[in-house]
């Protein structure tokens, strides 16, 4: 019973940390497709 917690909460653990990589990863790529675009927005004009 005691391992089959320690499975869970390593588990969740894992999956908590794969979400938050995924979400920088993400957040990173949109900000600078944001940064390109405001940039090249701004240098039209």
């Amino acid at each position: 019973m005691v391992a089959l917690c320690y499975y869970a909460i390593s588990f969740a653990v894992c999956f908590c940390e794969l979400i938050l990589i995924y979400l920088l990863l993400f957040s990173s790529i949109y900000l600078d497709r944001a940064e390109l675009y405001v940039s090249f927005h701004f240098q039209g004009s």
